[in-house]
């Protein structure tokens, strides 16, 4: 059986837009990729990557420009315009903005990444739960607790608080046993199907009897 948890899609990435340009100059088909200065900073701009194209996000508002407006005179027409206060700051004012992003940046990063560990392991332990047939709550009555004091022994207590935010409670069990079900029962259809004992609609195939449909249930469980 496959890995019963679910996965989170990925989305595919957009197709890059195609520029525009006349039929009758062939030579505008191809648009020049222009790349990121430092010294657009002192417009008050960074840059990110999409489709593997660097484009200007301002540091004020946090918009994102067209690669096409990767250029002095059109970052100075965004600062002037829209932030015209600010559009005779110094460069170490826009460096700090710069910082301050980047801090923000990673402790978001660093947050996503650690929630995703949390939910795994409490899917993690959900799973051996059920595997043992103990009822729901053992996980918040006795396994969360024991995790802590052993991780609080041996690693010491700032360990032992990331231990703590793992949720274990009972309605939480039982909601990830419940994901999990779903999830398995929906990667047996799935093999059924490529082997063409059941139907799109999960229907048995009128071919197969009801004890080949069991014997392959136990096989792919």
């Amino acid at each position: 059986m496959d890995k019963w948890l679910i996965k989170i899609p990925t989305n595919k990435s957009a197709t890059p837009l195609q520029p525009s340009c006349s039929a009758s100059n062939p030579t505008s088909s191809k648009t020049k990729k222009r790349k990121y200065d430092e010294s657009y900073l002192q417009y008050g701009f960074t840059c990110s990557s999409h489709n593997n194209e660097e484009q200007p996000v301002c540091l004020i508002c946090k918009e994102v420009l067209a690669a096409e407006s990767m250029k002095p005179s059109k970052l100075q027409r965004h600062l002037n315009t829209k932030h015209a206060t600010l559009s005779k700051k110094p460069i170490e004012y826009f460096e700090r903005l710069l910082q301050t992003s980047n801090k923000e940046k990673n402790t978001l990063e660093k947050y996503v990444t650690l929630n995703d560990k949390y939910l795994l392991a409490s899917y993690e332990v959900s799973y051996l739960i059920a595997k043992t047939k103990k009822p729901f709550t053992i996980g918040e009555q006795l396994l969360l607790p024991a995790a802590i004091r052993m991780s609080e022994i041996v690693h010491g207590k700032q360990y032992a608080a990331e231990i703590s935010k793992i949720p274990l409670s009972n309605d939480t069990v039982s909601k990830k046993m419940s994901d999990i079900s779903n999830d398995q029962f929906q990667q047996l259809l799935m093999r059924l199907r490529q082997l063409k004992v059941c139907n799109t609609t999960g229907r048995v195939d009128r071919h197969f009897k009801n004890s080949t449909v069991v014997t392959f249930c136990k096989i792919y469980l």
